[in-house]
């Protein structure tokens, strides 16, 4: 890092994946943007966001524009973070937020969590990749690589399943644009709650990409991000 550097992008996996992930999907080339991912294997948001909170304090020091996001629960993390340190990030990318406000105890990530802490994980990436209707899909090579060798994936789901997200009224509050990006047809991460942060923040962009886009190419989010980005005023 060096002071000059004009743009950065601090992002938040979410629960059960990695900064691995972030670093292919998000490669700094095609964010128009240098890429610091956050690695957490506690699955909470909110010792998510006191960490990106820190971070962005460090990195103000070095970039003239710091953006904040994350993916899945990382985006829940960004914008409880977005509420503390308000004029300090310039700018906003949530990917796939979750859900809205309290949680659903009947939700994917609390079924994944109980199923993985009754069989284990790899009885559940085997019955993934027998299942014809989720074999061939891209998220399975996505769960093999970052759950194999986690002996905390169960504790880190439910940790996130008993979260609430922000509300209503926390997405209102953050000031500064924001990109939602949502995948059509995903039935973990449902468009229309992406849709509907889009709806409650003051200055949002909504972005839907294919089911199926990242299955050949994980940098179409970077891309996506990149091109927001390029949309927006230049650095101060």
């Amino acid at each position: 890092m060096h002071r000059g550097a004009s743009r950065c992008l601090l992002l938040a996996h979410g629960a059960g994946s990695s900064a691995d992930f972030l670093q292919r999907a998000f490669p700094a080339a095609r964010c128009a943007a240098e890429v610091h991912p956050l690695e957490d294997r506690t699955g909470s948001s909110r010792q998510m966001a006191r960490r990106l909170a820190e971070q962005t304090a460090s990195l103000r020091q070095w970039y003239d524009q710091v953006f904040l996001g994350g993916v899945s629960i990382g985006a829940h993390a960004a914008a409880l973070a977005g509420l503390r340190l308000g004029d300090a990030v310039d700018g906003y990318i949530f990917v796939m937020p979750g859900w809205i406000g309290p949680v659903d105890p009947a939700g994917p990530t609390a079924r994944a969590a109980s199923e993985i802490a009754a069989v284990g994980a790899g009885a559940v990436l085997h019955r993934l990749a027998s299942d014809p209707a989720t074999q061939s899909d891209w998220v399975n090579e996505e769960l093999v690589r970052a759950w194999s060798h986690r002996p905390s994936l169960a504790s880190e789901l439910a940790r996130a399943a008993a979260e609430s997200a922000p509300g209503p009224g926390d997405l209102a509050a953050l000031r500064g644009p924001c990109l939602v990006l949502g995948l059509d047809e995903d039935p973990v991460h449902p468009l229309a709650v992406a849709r509907r942060w889009s709806e409650l923040l003051q200055n949002s962009h909504l972005t839907v990409l294919s089911r199926q886009a990242p299955a050949q190419d994980r940098g179409v989010f970077g891309s996506a991000v990149g091109r927001w980005l390029g949309s927006l005023s230049a650095p101060r």
